[in-house]
């Protein structure tokens, strides 16, 4: 069975930053934040950020570790490492396996999206830059397909067939010559481009009587609409979104970091690294993604623009905002989706990975014949998306089932693996050949502070109107098939699990 490794700590750090940098951070972010208030948001945000997400991350390097001295590189192979019931082991590790493959089934369709942009700003496309709202509608419904469940050769078809042999090329040249080679170059080139918008977006004077002042106070004053700081820090629906969002910009429980992590060698640090890769991400997401995005609404659309979602943010609005940009108006729309792109390559090959290290560890197969494998298999999933694309709902099905429930649940199983380890053990996988003095209070916390305020948001989100959502799913086909296809998929890898485990 062939496995290899990170070639050196630096790449690991792109390559896990650049898994977690995401469309999350540059479309997610700014949407949920500017819905719940701009600033009235970045408090509850940073507090799940350090008392909740950066322990749970930490944890899931520390466990990654151990399971990659073992010799298993994917979620379930990890956990096993540390769960012996063979039906408690093949549910809990049936999470993270799924959670990868049914989040990519749909994330490289919204990847082949910022390519569509990114070929209309450039002029290579069949469709012209939107110059109205009612324009930009019409441009995301060809794109997106959303208005119809048909299968046909067009141009949103090739962009996913660009996209997936883009993200197969990379992935097919190896764990070192594929992945972090190209994140290397990739990441850095991402930021780059947001730096140069950024400085663009805070240069833009005053619009319609807004200023730059204006818009950065609409994003850092925590004080909300009415100036109350009671009025934010009681909204239950507030922290939830800031806790959701942390979770998936951070890739935490989705079963990546687990993967990355278990590939380092056993001289090597996992403490620096893990905190450098959620650190430069938490900037992206908050100094580049929201500075760029939340201020360019707020100066050309007003504080009160009906953002109904993070797509109407990144997809419907901001081609109206560098429509409006005097001067270069066009050179920054084609630098704002190149950037998009990238960030997505980035994201969508971190998810290949784990079904790629699935397959290994249960079939023992090699590294290209199970690449070949797992994206046959996820491919045929963006196909479906493709196909069934009325509305999106079977997107937003996937979205909720798989990105939402099933990611919250793997995030407290493996907070449940880490709490349950002795201390000492759990603070030696941290700390070993670590670049940097670990406090030996973390593991405390881990178990008395971060899994405690976990549960305690699990019951907020359960009692906030989630099973109205779940009762969603029966309004459609769309969405009745995106819950078939996460729990057949979640039934087909833990029957895997459970059968080749015992």
């Amino acid at each position: 069975m062939f496995h290899t490794k990170w070639k050196s700590s630096i790449g690991l750090a792109l390559a896990a930053a650049g898994g977690a940098v995401g469309l999350g951070n540059f479309l997610r972010f700014p949407g949920v934040a500017y819905l719940n208030g701009g600033g009235a948001f970045i408090v509850p945000y940073l507090i799940c950020f350090f008392c909740i997400a950066i322990p749970l991350c930490l944890v899931e390097w520390s466990l990654a570790r151990g399971g990659g001295d073992q010799g298993k590189h994917s979620s379930s192979g990890v956990i096993s490492t540390y769960v012996k019931n063979p039906l408690v082991r093949a549910v809990a590790g049936s999470l993270g396996t799924i959670i990868p493959v049914g989040v990519y089934f749909y994330y490289a369709l919204i990847q082949a999206w910022c390519l569509s942009y990114l070929f209309v700003f450039l002029g290579i496309s069949p469709y012209e830059i939107p110059k109205t709202s009612q324009e930009s509608i019409q441009l995301f419904q060809k794109i997106s397909k959303s208005s119809t469940n048909s299968f046909e050769f067009s141009f949103p078809l090739i962009c996913i067939l660009l996209v997936s042999f883009a993200n197969a090329w990379v992935v097919l040249k190896g764990l070192q010559e594929g992945v972090e080679r190209f994140c290397r170059w990739a990441v850095p080139l991402m930021i780059a481009l947001a730096f140069v918008i950024l400085i663009r977006v805070l240069t833009l004077g005053d619009v319609d009587g807004r200023s730059v002042d204006e818009a950065l106070g609409f994003m850092w004053n925590p004080k909300g609409v009415s100036g109350q700081w009671t009025e934010f820090l009681s909204d239950s629906s507030v922290w939830l979104a800031a806790f959701g969002q942390v979770f998936f910009s951070l890739s935490v429980g989705f079963g990546i970091l687990i993967t990355y992590a278990s590939y380092v060698p056993k001289n090597k640090d996992i403490a620096l690294t893990a905190l450098t890769a959620s650190s430069t991400n938490g900037f992206v997401e908050v100094c580049l993604g929201g500075l760029i995005t939340i201020p360019a609404i707020y100066l050309f659309l007003g504080p009160n623009f009906d953002a109904t979602s993070s797509f109407s943010l990144g997809f419907l609005s901001l081609p109206l905002v560098f429509e409006k940009m005097w001067g270069l108006n066009q050179l920054f729309g084609c630098l704002w989706f190149l950037m998009l792109f990238l960030a997505a390559i980035t994201s969508a090959i971190s998810m290949i990975l784990p079904f790629l290290a699935f397959l290994q560890d249960y079939f023992s197969l090699s590294y290209k014949k199970a690449a070949s494998i797992a994206l046959a298999i996820m491919i045929s999933g963006n196909l479906l998306c493709y196909k069934w694309s009325f509305e999106n709902r079977l997107l937003d099905s996937l979205d909720f089932w798989i990105g939402t429930v099933a990611i919250s649940l793997n995030a407290l199983v493996l907070c449940a693996i880490g709490a349950s380890l002795q201390s000492d053990y759990l603070y030696k996988l941290l700390s070993s050949s670590s670049a940097i003095s670990i406090p030996k209070g973390i593991t405390s916390f881990i178990k008395y502070i971060s899994l405690p305020l976990f549960l305690v948001v699990i019951l907020m989100w359960l009692n906030s109107g989630v099973l109205s959502k779940i009762q969603e799913t029966f309004n459609s086909f769309e969405q009745l098939l995106g819950f078939i296809v996460a729990l057949s998929t979640f039934l087909v890898s833990a029957a895997i699990i459970y059968f080749k485990s015992r």
